[in-house]
């Protein structure tokens, strides 16, 4: 019974000694889970940290962006009103040369007008004077020296000659006029052409720089999206070490639940072994049925 009595005792200590080193073990494998909780989530909270400072950067080189877009947009329609200003002074300028050889035209034909008609009144005088020539050169008496027969002869042929004289002057001053306005009409045609070269490799300029812009944004939203991704990928190392955290912290908590459960157990156990004791010391001593105490010395 003694034996039984020390089992049933060494048995209930046991299990409190084991219960209570597990539920130490479970305890600390608790706080180890916990503080690896902790850890991931100052990891992603380092990481929201980082993402939020990057978002900001992202937006101040969008309004960057945007601002050098918008200047380099205004510069454009500046040039092009420049050159649309330019043009239009250019235009008139040509309208107005085209008007005036319209004003040499219709001059020269007034002038061949007027001239057409004093052909006609020559061409009377010389009929006059032909007329008059050929009376006096079959005999007529009036064709002496310094008569008006042949005065009116040589006027007729002298104003013939100061008539196609002035025709010509007339002409020539018109073709020249003429010349001169189709000279600043092409001049003007000269100016127009360089505008529009000169506009043209404005625009040329305004798209490259467009196009350089366009290629520094998408260059910075790449570096921008490179650094939001080492974000996402340091939230989800914080969110594995949260996970395995709490992993260990469970499996920490259910040590120690089973060493509480231990330690619960070594008194019951410890008391058992007490209630046997009494009750096997009310018992007759049943050693003699088996030779004990017998002359034989069975049991002893």
């Amino acid at each position: 019974m003694a034996v039984l009595t020390a089992l049933a005792l060494a048995a209930g200590i046991g299990s409190m000694a084991y219960g209570a080193y597990e539920g130490q073990q479970g305890k600390e494998q608790q706080a180890a889970g916990l503080a690896q909780q902790q850890a991931g989530y100052r990891i992603q909270q380092q990481a929201a940290q980082q993402q939020a400072a990057i978002s900001k950067e992202q937006a101040a080189a969008s309004v960057g962006f945007a601002g050098q877009e918008r200047d380099i947009n205004i510069g454009a329609s500046e040039q092009s009103k420049t050159a649309a200003l330019a043009s239009q002074g250019i235009n008139r300028d040509i309208f107005a040369q085209q008007t005036n050889i319209q004003g040499y035209q219709r001059q020269a034909m007034e002038t061949d007008a007027r001239r057409s008609n004093l052909e006609q009144i020559r061409n009377e005088q010389r009929a006059r004077s032909v007329s008059l020539a050929t009376g006096v050169s079959q005999g007529g008496s009036g064709y002496v020296s310094g008569s008006s027969a042949r005065g009116g002869a040589y006027g007729g042929i002298s104003g013939q000659g100061q008539t196609n004289l002035l025709a010509n002057q007339q002409a020539l001053q018109t073709g020249e006029n003429v010349f001169a306005a189709n000279a600043n009409i092409s001049q003007s045609n000269i100016q127009m052409n360089d505008l529009q070269t000169q506009y043209a490799l404005q625009q040329a300029n305004t798209n490259t720089a467009k196009a350089n812009l366009q290629y520094s944004y998408a260059q910075s939203n790449a570096g921008f999206q490179t650094r939001l991704a080492d974000t996402q990928t340091l939230m989800a190392q914080g969110q594995g070490q949260v996970s395995i955290g709490g992993g260990v912290a469970q499996a920490g908590a259910l040590t120690a639940q089973m060493g509480q459960s231990f330690l619960s157990a070594g008194p019951g156990i410890f008391n058992a072994g007490m209630n046997i004791n009494q009750l096997m010391g009310g018992l007759p001593n049943f050693n003699f049925m088996f030779g004990g105490g017998s002359p034989s010395g069975y049991g002893r």
